[in-house]
């Protein structure tokens, strides 16, 4: 069994569509980062990957599925201060 993983990101303004909303394309680099940053915590990066074992990873295929989900949930309190 594999030992749970969670790696929290910080989503900036930039990351997001004008609803506020994380822009879909970026999922793909979040994903991309969170499997970094999983094989560094289980013991291997990238480098170490390559000059050891020969071994790099490339995307092959990938297929996302999105959700239609109620907006009202994915509001969140946003406050800014200008001086």
């Amino acid at each position: 069994m594999l030992k749970e993983f969670i790696w929290k990101i910080r989503v900036y303004y930039e990351d997001t569509d004008a609803g506020g909303v994380v822009f879909y394309a970026n999922y793909l680099r979040f994903m991309e980062r969170a499997r970094t940053e999983w094989l560094r915590d289980i013991g291997f990066d990238h480098k170490n990957l390559i000059e050891k074992y020969k071994l790099i990873f490339a995307v092959k295929n990938l297929k996302i599925n999105y959700m239609l989900v109620n907006a009202s949930i994915l509001a969140f309190p946003f406050s800014e201060s200008l001086p």
